[in-house]
């Protein structure tokens, strides 16, 4: 069901078989030290998620609260990972995460025009200090497409924002743009 092209991407930097890419500790130092940056990066993430489960919860905002908390399980899965020093797997899992849920955010949101979706690009650009060429194509094309929801979704009427606005598809242009 994983279409040829996403699935030989997947199995490349799963086996690396390809063209294999220096350890990280070459470029970013001892590896105890890149486990140790990214065990903090994880528990500032729980914690952001934690604290936006409690302030949803406080506005009564049971839809976000919800869909936090249950970001909350892969993110912390995501530190038994780093334990095994899965470092890139540990990136790109994270980023498809954070993206997901910005994304079904915005969507009960403002949608395009939700503030958070400003983090797409910053995901994108902190993953690619970890992840290989081909696996960045790949997340970068999931944002793009998460981006294609917010606003073609709205202008099909597949969701309506909390504040209806009048989306183009020149904007949608413009945040594929940004993320390329």
């Amino acid at each position: 069901s994983i279409p040829p092209l996403l699935g030989r991407i997947l199995m490349d930097s799963v086996t690396n078989k390809t063209k294999k890419s220096p350890p990280l500790h070459e470029f970013y130092g001892e590896t105890h030290q890149i486990v140790k940056v990214f065990n903090w990066l994880i528990v500032a993430i729980l914690m952001g998620l934690a604290i936006g489960v409690v302030y949803e919860l406080y506005i009564r905002n049971i839809f976000v609260a919800r869909w936090l908390g249950v970001a909350l399980l892969p993110v912390l899965a995501s530190l038994y990972f780093v334990h095994l020093r899965r470092i890139e797997w540990v990136a790109a899992f994270l980023a498809v995460v954070i993206i997901s849920l910005i994304t079904v955010v915005a969507t009960s949101g403002r949608g395009i025009r939700q503030i958070g979706v400003i983090a797409h690009p910053v995901i994108l650009m902190v993953a690619s200090l970890v992840i290989q060429r081909r696996v960045m194509v790949f997340l970068t094309l999931y944002s793009i497409a998460c981006a294609a929801w917010l606003v073609f979704g709205e202008i099909w009427g597949l969701y309506a924002p909390q504040i209806p606005s009048n989306v183009t598809p020149g904007e949608f242009w413009m945040v594929a743009v940004v993320l390329v």
